[in-house]
């Protein structure tokens, strides 16, 4: 019966198939458990769901991080890349830096543009490309070309733009700890390159002209936003009891999250309605925050924790958890697990994350 070999032959394939789409599936949702373990010791939101659209992103300050993972074609082929890359405000400097290769050598050697730092080890690693080579030399202090020396010597391969610091590896980084390293040794230098004094000033360039224009555009939505948000009565405090704390962190989160604001529009209403108020919550105890998270608390002597205090329901996203980043005192820290009551001082939100920060944290 010449039939029955090729059903046996349908039905090995098919059972091979079975198993591969099955392996495929298994190994896709370790790896993407290995990003959701870096993202929580980030303290980063996860984004990505499927195996080429893992996708991170995480804030500190006027910093703007994320990873995730994209395929660059090549003719007939396609590769696959881990992408690091954090955001800050434009510098002004029409700024280029990258790693010097043969090629980009030969053409400082016939005179092309590459500025000279006065430092021998960054001068040879890098070419940098500025509009006004002036301001270059003065915004690469000491301090910042030994942030950027180091960050060489972990990875040489990375790219510094006027507004971002880059950093590309070929395939995808399914290591939790090597996401977690690169992304610190990234922030590391990056806090750095936020000018805390005045450079000086020169002919405004195409690409200076269009970071300026683009923050007055900034300016002018947030200046429209506060003048049109309601505006309280003044009310004379002198000798006025505190305010009562906060006890319900679901009106508060409802109010910073619950019409899908973004997220200059969360940060404003919550410094102008909650920042500095009192809470007294409940809520579970999760984890440890990330090191991303512990920086909005100057104190050594205490253990920031995550606390889910509440939810809300959105008919697109469904259920979307509310965490209070909690900074205790390291010996009276709950553990994960713990369902607690909590009492501190609001002092920031990440309308990204949906996190909430209370500092001073103590359990009632």
């Amino acid at each position: 019966m010449p039939g029955i070999p090729f059903i046996g032959l349908l039905v090995v394939g098919g059972l091979i198939a079975v198993v591969v789409m099955l392996a495929t599936r298994a190994q896709t949702r370790a790896i993407r458990e290995r990003w959701v373990q870096a993202a929580e010791q980030l303290g980063f939101t996860m984004m990505g769901t499927a195996y080429r659209g893992l996708s991170m992103s995480g804030s500190e300050g006027a910093l703007q991080a994320k990873v995730d993972v994209y395929s660059k074609s090549s003719g007939t082929s396609s590769s696959t890349y881990t992408r690091y890359r954090v955001e800050f405000p434009p510098l002004g400097l029409g700024l280029g830096l990258s790693r010097q290769a043969g090629w980009q050598g030969l053409v400082r050697a016939l005179g092309g543009q590459d500025v000279e730092i006065d430092d021998a080890t960054f001068d040879e690693r890098f070419v940098v490309k500025a509009d006004s080579p002036e301001l270059a030399r003065r915004f690469f202090t000491p301090g910042r070309v030994g942030a950027l020396n180091t960050l060489f010597d972990r990875h040489p391969g990375f790219i510094l733009s006027n507004d971002e610091l880059r950093f590309e590896t070929r395939g995808m980084a399914k290591e939790p700890e090597r996401i977690v390293s690169t992304v610190n040794n990234l922030m590391t230098a990056a806090r750095t390159l936020q000018p805390a004094e005045s450079l000086g000033t020169v002919e405004p360039t195409e690409s200076a002209t269009r970071d300026e224009e683009l923050q007055r555009v900034f300016e002018t939505i947030a200046e429209y936003a506060e003048e049109e948000a309601p505006k309280e009565p003044a009310r004379d405090v002198e000798g006025a009891p505190a305010p009562a704390a906060d006890t319900d962190a679901l009106l508060v989160a409802s109010r910073l999250f619950g019409e899908n604001q973004l997220d200059f529009e969360v940060k404003r209403i919550f410094n102008d309605e909650f920042h500095g108020r009192s809470v007294d919550w409940s809520g579970t105890v999760k984890r440890q925050a990330g090191l991303m998270a512990t920086h909005a608390f100057e104190a050594d002597n205490r253990t920031a924790l995550v606390v889910e205090v509440a939810s809300l329901e959105d008919e697109l996203y469904g259920r979307t958890a509310i965490d209070a980043i909690v900074a205790f005192p390291n010996d009276a820290a709950p553990q994960p697990g713990e369902t607690v009551r909590f009492t501190g001082r609001l002092i920031k939100v990440d309308g990204v994350s949906k996190d909430l920060y209370v500092a001073d944290g103590r359990l009632s």
